[in-house]
């Protein structure tokens, strides 16, 4: 198995990426209803558990 590496970032415009991530967070919470609570036959709050995987990162810019 071989595995190629680069540090080549492609040229990304910071405007482009964040329409791009707005427009994922839009399609994941398109069918959200904030109206809606998770019932439980208690009061208590009912704790929900969520994952997500990151598959890459963009570069990172340090300020100084």
């Amino acid at each position: 198995m071989s595995v190629e590496t680069s540090t080549d970032w492609p040229s990304v415009n910071s405007d482009d990426l964040s329409k791009n991530i707005s427009n994922i967070l839009e399609k994941l919470l398109k069918d959200y209803d904030r109206s809606q609570r998770p019932k439980s036959q208690t009061d208590e709050p009912i704790k929900v558990n969520t994952s997500m995987l990151v598959r890459s990162m963009g570069p990172i810019s340090e300020m100084r």
